[in-house]
């Protein structure tokens, strides 16, 4: 999904977009070398067919028909495909390897971007191959100005100039094209004003209520009016409400730790 605060999304010049166009990514594998000598449909490297290994994700439902798509386009500009079938913890094994191509993956933005950001240094790169507990960057691409960057934006007090850093180092990840971005998910959230008061939205006024850096709204909430006959909830519904949603939480932790830790994966 995008981040909840669109401040820190950088715009992008017609030059510094990448435009879908086949035809053009058919050209810049010519002008490379890379031609199809014996007219299998396939271009060649040192002598051999170009075929990538493509993982792919069982525990995504959308896995599967990106996958149709991309070895698709793949395929019209000369790129065949193999495919390996990963749970989330088998894939993050591999990818602490290095022992794949491509595979699809999707992540959901803290309202700061520090964290995120922090993912795609050079030292959050696998170094251990024994060891998949170490590392966020499966890109495996590191950039000694991106760090320079991020050490820079980490320290920065004015919210200005930290944005334009932070806008250079978007500009300088997607200029990588280590990751293609191929779709955003809108987080959609529907909470009742007329049963709660109490609903903090992160950033304010634009932001999420839940599911945000701190969700500061599982503490905050409160019935209207008596909770009486207007049909608002009893005070024990609210703490079974606060006591689910922490649990939530709770798992969304939970869940992020999980690419940190190797006995889970085991």
């Amino acid at each position: 999904s995008t981040s909840p605060n669109p401040a820190w999304i950088p715009e992008l010049t017609a030059d510094e977009d990448y435009e879908f166009d086949l035809e053009k990514a058919k050209q810049i594998l010519e002008d490379a070398g890379y031609t199809d000598s014996n007219g299998n449909g396939i271009r060649e490297h040192d002598g051999k067919d170009i075929v990538l290994r493509y993982a792919i994700r069982t525990e995504s439902e959308y896995s599967k028909p990106y996958a149709e798509f991309i070895t698709g386009w793949l395929k019209d500009i000369g790129i065949d495909t193999t495919f390996s079938s990963y749970d989330d913890g088998q894939l993050i094994e591999a990818a602490g390897k290095g022992d794949f191509d491509l595979y699809v993956w999707g992540w959901t933005p803290f309202v700061d971007p520090d964290p995120l950001l922090s993912y795609f240094k050079c030292d959050q790169i696998s170094a251990d191959a024994t060891d998949f507990s170490n590392y966020y960057n499966d890109t495996g691409l590191c950039d000694a100005e991106y760090d320079r960057l991020y050490a820079e934006q980490n320290k920065e007090l004015d919210k200005a100039k930290r944005e334009t850093i932070v806008h250079d180092m978007l500009k300088r990840f997607y200029s990588a094209a280590s990751y293609v971005v191929l779709a955003t998910s809108p987080d959609l959230q529907a909470y009742r004003t007329d049963r709660f008061t109490g609903w903090v939205r992160q950033p304010a006024e634009i932001g999420p209520v839940l599911f945000s850096n701190s969700s500061p709204s599982y503490t905050s909430l409160e019935p209207t009016g008596d909770g009486g006959g207007g049909g608002g909830l009893s005070t024990a519904a609210i703490a079974t409400l606060l006591v689910v949603g922490l649990i939530g939480a709770s798992l969304a932790v939970f869940a992020l730790l999980r690419r940190r830790t190797s006995e889970e994966r085991e």
